[in-house]
C-alpha cells in the first residue's frame, strides 16, 4: 500500500493564502478601532455635540425637568435625573465608541461617539 504524504506544496500555498486572507480580513474589520471624540445627547426637540476632551457640565431639559451630564477626562456620566430610578445614573462612565445610556421617562439619551460624527452611515445601516 502506497503512503501519501502529509502536505504538498501547494497545501502549504493554499494554508499560507488562507491565513493571510483571514488577517487582512479581520485587520479590516477590527483594526481602525479611532478612541472616541465626542458625546452625543439627544432630547426630543434637539441634539447636541460636545467634545469629550473639554470638562464640563451639561444641563439637558427633558419632560420631566433637568439631567446634568459629565464629561470629564475623556468619559461622560449621567450626575443627576429627575427619574424616580436612576437607571441612567447606575449606569456609571461612559467612555468606549458605542456606549450609551438614557433617561427613558426624561427621554434623554446620551452615547458617546468616535471618529467621524454625523456621517449617518455605520455597519449596521449599510
Amino acid at each position: 500500500m502506497r503512503r501519501l504524504p502529509l502536505s504538498k506544496p501547494l497545501d502549504i500555498v493554499a494554508l499560507i493564502v488562507s491565513i493571510l486572507t483571514v488577517a487582512a480580513v479581520s485587520l479590516f474589520a477590527f483594526g481602525d478601532r479611532s478612541a472616541p471624540d465626542a458625546v452625543s445627547i439627544e432630547t426630543d426637540d434637539a441634539r447636541f455635540l460636545y467634545p469629550l476632551d473639554q470638562d464640563r457640565v451639561v444641563t439637558v431639559s427633558g419632560p420631566i425637568g433637568e439631567t446634568l451630564v459629565e464629561i470629564r477626562g475623556g468619559r461622560a456620566r449621567v450626575i443627576e435625573s429627575p427619574c424616580r430610578d436612576k437607571i441612567c445614573i447606575l449606569t456609571g462612565h461612559l467612555d468606549a465608541t458605542g456606549a450609551w445610556t438614557a433617561c427613558l421617562p426624561n427621554r434623554i439619551f446620551v452615547r458617546i461617539e468616535g471618529g467621524v460624527v454625523g456621517d449617518g452611515v455605520d455597519a449596521q445601516t449599510y
